[in-house]
């Protein structure tokens, strides 16, 4: 039965044993396609605590000016200089406190395109560990760009033994890992002779 979707418009098929699951259940067919329910339950929603460096440097900066305004406070300058060493105390106490902060990636892009990672947190991950590195701006770049080296004619490939299969762009040192069930495991730079000797 193809049904169109009330979120996105696209139109959606559902199975005959998914109706019948359904209607086993008692429940009312779905009225969104499966990419917008999924957009909607947030599984494709990743929350992380992340550091913030500049925090910390403006903490240490700011208890260290504390220290030196209690230093001309017992020498030189009293009182005031007591009262501004508290205030940059309580300031650097601040930023220290702020130099944690939450962060929620929203991955559902992900479906827009023919290979993906298993799951949005292995996704972030791969993404933090080697995004920089094969020059990708944002987490979409990444998985954009490793998908434009699978696809690739020019792209060297081979499957391993367990039914994985590698794909090495060998003009810029491109390196993705493909799991035999379709979901990319990893995409970094690395050089030739580590493709040879998979």
């Amino acid at each position: 039965m193809k049904l169109t979707c009330v979120q996105c418009g696209k139109k959606f098929e559902l199975t005959d044993g998914e109706i019948d699951f359904y209607r086993s259940k008692g429940l009312d067919l779905p009225k969104r396609c499966k990419d917008c329910r999924n957009k909607n339950s947030k599984k494709y929603v990743v929350t992380q605590k992340e550091k913030r460096p500049s925090s910390l440097v403006a903490a240490a900066l700011l208890f260290s000016f504390a220290v030196v305004g209690v230093i001309l406070g017992v020498y030189e300058y009293g009182a005031i200089s007591y009262f501004c060493a508290i205030a940059l105390f309580f300031l650097s106490l601040l930023f220290y406190l702020r130099r944690i902060k939450t962060v929620q990636y929203d991955l559902s892009f992900g479906d827009k395109y023919t290979y993906k990672f298993y799951d949005a947190n292995t996704f972030l991950e791969h993404y933090k560990k080697h995004g920089s590195d094969v020059g990708c701006r944002s987490i979409e770049d990444y998985l954009k760009a490793a998908n434009r080296v699978i696809c690739d004619k020019n792209s060297l490939h081979k499957t391993l033994p367990d039914g994985d299969k590698i794909y090495y762009n060998k003009k810029n040192g491109d390196y993705v890992v493909v799991s035999h069930s379709g979901y990319i495991r990893t995409y970094y730079k690395t050089r030739y002779s580590h493709f040879l000797n998979q």
